[in-house]
């Protein structure tokens, strides 16, 4: 150790532990070589399962919330805390702060929860919609409301009510259709809030049948959903008006860019592919879980009566 330590290349801060000069010490199997350093340098503020930590506070940052890997605590209530393995066990599960149950072996906290919003400002007046997605429970939902294929322009253009479309992601041809048409945010949740968005997507979808441009239309559905579980401070009814607000309150920069470039995810993505792409596998597969049509049964009537010689007729 002596001669790597002289020659500048490793440091040894503790068992399985080492520094690149000038970093803090990140936990690997083996002391690295000199070759080593740099990439250590890339990786070296990732500690605790793999997260990042701050640097100032010393609290390992895992998306939605902070944990002290020294305490085995965290900074925030743990929403995943109560969960059927962890009841059997009520010291694990009364103290909301614990990390993973008390269980860090066994259990880690996931994230990944997003709820992504799409907008575009092209068409008469834009559109926007949103999606939200669990990877714990494998569940989604998209809520992509429009008016009906069919439905009058007139109408519409004139704040009449006209037949609604709760599928309208069904439009949508491909990864690249999307790309090509949209801008995305993609907002990090905590599990808590990306279950109740699913929920209340699902709900809405079942219960909208009249669509209206002063409401309910595209925007005011997405935003009443934003602003119920997200606390957005807004009244938008137009795409323009509700991107904006959204843009301000969760994207990585808080002005709006002049010109908003399709393909492109304003927020923090944590999907670990291209937004467009992922976005686009998840509709295909609620397409797929959607129950299939069955056809109904034509029921035909007929009159019987007795004819004259006492024979049944029907016709």
């Amino acid at each position: 150790m002596a001669d790597a330590e002289s020659a500048g290349a490793q440091q040894w801060v503790g068992a399985q532990q080492w520094a690149a000069p000038g970093h803090s010490a990140a936990v690997l199997a083996t002391p690295a070589l000199a070759a080593d350093t740099r990439a250590a340098a890339a990786t070296a503020n990732r500690l605790f399962t793999g997260k990042e930590r701050d640097a100032e506070s010393g609290l390992d940052y895992f998306g939605a919330r902070y944990v002290s890997s020294a305490q085995g605590r965290w900074t925030s209530p743990d929403a995943i805390n109560l969960t059927d393995e962890r009841v059997p066990n009520p010291s694990n599960t009364l103290n909301k702060y614990i990390y993973g149950g008390n269980n860090p072996l066994k259990f880690i906290d996931p994230d990944g929860r997003d709820i992504t919003l799409f907008y575009t400002e092209t068409g008469p007046a834009g559109h926007y919609w949103m999606e939200a997605y669990d990877p714990a429970s494998k569940q989604s939902a998209t809520l992509d409301f429009g008016p009906a294929a069919g439905a009058s322009r007139i109408s519409e253009a004139l704040g009449l009510d006209v037949p609604g479309d709760t599928n309208y992601a069904a439009h949508m041809t491909s990864a690249d259709d999307i790309r090509k048409n949209y801008s995305s945010l993609t907002i990090q949740t905590n599990p808590v809030e990306t279950q109740e968005a699913i929920t209340a997507i699902k709900s809405s979808n079942a219960s909208l049948t009249k669509y209206n441009v002063y409401g309910p239309n595209c925007t005011t559905v997405c935003r009443d959903i934003l602003r119920k579980i997200l606390h957005l401070d807004s009244v938008a009814v137009s795409p323009n008006e509700l991107w904006f607000e959204a843009y301000s309150k969760w994207s990585k920069s808080t002005v709006p860019p002049a010109q908003t470039k399709h393909g492109e995810d304003y927020g923090n993505p944590r999907y670990g592919t291209n937004t467009f792409d992922f976005v686009w596998t998840l509709l295909q597969q609620q397409s797929q879980q959607q129950p299939s049509q069955q056809l109904t049964p034509q029921v035909t009537t007929k009159i019987c009566f007795a004819d004259e010689n006492g024979k049944q007729i029907c016709q």
